[in-house]
């Protein structure tokens, strides 16, 4: 039988946000550590897995569109067995099966780590299955471990996830939806997979959450995301710490202090504010006004006068 495994070869699509990134690298650790053969060529694959992305139309649209290919050449026999995973599986369910008739598994988030066992199930059974949790309620007492991972990054850096989940309900936003309520991931374990991912030979951690800033305020420990970069820092072979995600309204001079201060955090934050204008804000269901996020910005850029901001913007918002 495990001669037989070794033949099954997996075609990996990875799409979606830098914390679908780290699904899928887990993914395909769980896939190589299973004996399976990870080929470059998923058009010629014994079986192609697509983590998909459905947090907006485009990202629906892709999701749909690398499916659709993927069951085109399942039709003219290159490939044999098409699994979806991720977030429009979380999202839609089993209405996949419906609107791509092909599909012969749906796996959602809750089955990350299982990957590897479905795709032995699916390859030797006929039957399309659904391995689905019961969003959001399943999966909201869950933060994954993040460790032994195939990094699909540069070798130089990788991503640090230390949350899953947001407690916000901004009304454009289906991630609450998706991926249920904020859970940071205890301190212990994200720097134990800081330093797994250093000793691999990453030099530069992106650290990611649905809202870096709102760090440890589940877990009722002190100093939140301060106290963790601070922490992060004394990893000896660690060179730079880039924060994304950051929610305006979560900034505080504290915070501020320690990237200021910081020997190793880059003075570049990803701060997305989404829009300035009051009332679309208010719609949006964000606590900022423009006036607040002015002196941010300017806060920001006193104590680091060099200082990148990086941000997004909606610029068209349907009423």
């Amino acid at each position: 039988m495990a001669r037989n495994e070794q033949r099954i070869t997996v075609g990996f699509i990875a799409l979606g946000c830098p914390k679908n990134v780290v699904d899928s690298e887990r993914m395909l650790a769980e896939i190589a550590e299973a004996g399976l053969l990870i080929t470059a060529e998923p058009d010629n694959a014994d079986v192609v897995v697509i983590n998909t992305c459905g947090f907006i139309a485009p990202a629906r649209d892709e999701s749909l569109e690398a499916i659709k290919r993927a069951l085109d050449c399942k039709l003219t026999g290159s490939v044999k067995k098409v699994i979806v995973a991720g977030c429009l599986c979380e999202r839609l369910g089993r209405e996949l099966f419906h609107q791509a008739e092909g599909i012969d598994a749906v796996v959602g988030l809750g089955q990350r780590d299982y990957i590897a066992e479905i795709i032995k199930k699916t390859f030797s059974f006929g039957r399309p299955a659904a391995y689905l949790d019961q969003p959001p309620s399943a999966i909201s007492d869950r933060v994954g471990d993040d460790r032994a991972r195939l990094l699909i990054t540069p070798g130089h850096w990788a991503y640090l996830r230390i949350s899953e989940g947001c407690n916000h309900r901004c009304s454009f936003c289906t991630i609450p939806a998706i991926r249920g309520r904020f859970r940071s991931k205890p301190r212990d374990l994200v720097l134990a997979e800081a330093a797994e991912l250093v000793s691999a030979g990453v030099v530069e951690l992106n650290v990611i959450a649905q809202d870096t800033t709102y760090y440890g305020h589940d877990l009722k420990t002190k100093g939140g995301l301060a106290a963790l970069l601070s922490e992060l820092e004394k990893i000896s072979d660690l060179t730079w710490i880039r924060l994304m995600y950051l929610y305006a309204a979560g900034i505080d001079e504290k915070l501020i202090e320690t990237v200021a201060e910081s020997k190793k955090v880059v003075h570049y934050l990803d701060i997305p504010i989404q829009h300035v204008s009051n009332s679309i804000l208010k719609a949006m269901r964000r606590p900022d006004t423009k006036d607040r996020l002015q002196r941010l910005i300017d806060a920001l850029r006193r104590v680091m006068s060099d200082i990148a901001l990086r941000t997004t913007l909606i610029v068209v918002r349907n009423t």
